[in-house]
């Protein structure tokens, strides 16, 4: 695979992630100051991670934006079920 193709597949990763969490995120969490404490860094992983498979890919590289993928997800979960608790009080 060429680092066009893995370009390629970095971006259709990238829509997958930003449809799933537009799933799980309420309306408004992005206007939530603390929202961002929960998913900037777990972002900037994922990010970094897919760049350095995109660059140099490995199984270790692509182990690496399958957990940083995860954690992403998870970051949003927690933000949205924190932001939703502060909602109910």
């Amino acid at each position: 695979m060429t680092y066009e193709q893995r370009q390629a597949k970095g971006k259709v990763l990238c829509e997958k992630l930003a449809s799933y969490v537009a799933v799980i995120a309420p309306k408004g969490i992005g206007r939530w100051d603390r929202c961002w404490e929960f998913v900037d860094a777990p972002s900037v992983e994922f990010m970094l991670s897919l760049s350095a498979w995109e660059t140099s890919p490995s199984d270790e590289a692509a182990l690496k934006v399958s957990n940083a993928y995860d954690g992403v997800m998870q970051a949003w979960r927690e933000a949205a079920g924190e932001y939703t608790r502060r909602a109910k009080a």
